[in-house]
């Protein structure tokens, strides 16, 4: 059992350091003392019943070779992440977890759905808890910090004393958010991951800003896809936005822009020549001109 912030990072690195040796030890034990699906929805089912949905992390083809034991069908540089994702819908409005649905945030006040996201790992008894919210009308999503009324408190007070009883450490954000160089993920196999990169997602966590985007592609008259996305710090204020463009050819181009709307990236992805993609930071190469040949660059 976890006692402290200073054991849980000890561990950490002991599993997810550059020696992989324990972790796959680990994974491969796992058929045998897992804590499937059906316990943790008879876990939460006792405290927030019909309002909540467990999801696995782990690739299903992961856990097909383990089930199997055939583990040399493991690429052991991309497995998933060891834990389990409970998404738990904290609008009074919504009665049950079937409601999740693309048509969820109509159901709700304002349109914005109040989400409590439990993170739970299965190679350290350990959690994480995140909260957000998300709103959605004709064809965009928001989603953005959110504020929690003393009920809310109240609820993810009585899971953290439930998890607690079973022996599971509270991780606590500024430490989960602790990057250290020697740590690997899937999406971090160079290393400098962080505790929650490693032992919950590696592709989200906590949402402090505000993000928007478009749902569905928007399609131009020549043919060619589009997906923006929009950034704002926790005052609402644009950071940057990316709008990615994918042609017929299925080229992809991006083009990154500052709060200001003067661009400052911009990304060229052939689809059938990798090697020759083109990634311009604009205020990077600025900065290198600058430096180097003294002159006045607007």
């Amino acid at each position: 059992m976890i006692r402290n912030d200073k054991e849980l990072i000890k561990e950490v690195k002991r599993y997810f350091g550059k020696d992989r040796r324990l972790l796959k030890r680990t994974i491969k034990s796992l058929y045998t003392n897992e804590k499937d699906i059906d316990y943790w929805n008879k876990f939460f089912s006792n405290l927030c019943p019909d309002k909540y949905e467990v999801n696995g992390r782990i690739l299903q083809e992961t856990v097909d070779a383990i089930y199997s034991q055939k583990f040399d069908n493991i690429d052991w540089n991309f497995v998933g992440d060891f834990s389990w994702d409970v998404d738990i819908i904290l609008n009074n409005e919504i009665t049950s977890h079937l409601d999740f649905d693309k048509k969820l945030t109509a159901k709700c006040k304002n349109n914005t759905a109040r989400f409590l996201n439990i993170y739970i790992s299965e190679i350290i008894p350990a959690f994480a808890i995140c909260t957000f919210c998300k709103y959605y009308k004709v064809n965009v999503y928001e989603f953005g910090p959110l504020k929690l009324s003393e009920a809310e408190k109240n609820l993810i007070n009585k899971i953290k004393s439930e998890l607690k009883k079973k022996g599971y450490y509270y991780v606590k954000k500024q430490i989960a958010l602790k990057k250290f160089k020697d740590l690997r993920s899937d999406l971090n196999s160079e290393g400098n991951a962080s505790i929650f990169d490693c032992l919950f997602n590696d592709m989200d966590n906590y949402t402090d800003d505000y993000f928007r985007c478009n749902d569905e592609d928007i399609v131009d008259s020549f043919g060619r896809k589009t997906l923006w996305r929009e950034y704002f710090d926790s005052k609402r204020k644009l950071i940057k936005r990316e709008d990615s463009r994918w042609f017929n050819s299925g080229d992809l181009e991006q083009v990154i822009t500052n709060g200001k709307g003067q661009i400052i990236e911009v990304n060229v992805y052939p689809k059938e020549s990798k090697p020759r993609s083109i990634e311009l930071n604009i205020e990077k190469t600025k900065k290198k001109y600058k430096n180097k040949y003294s002159v006045n660059l607007p």
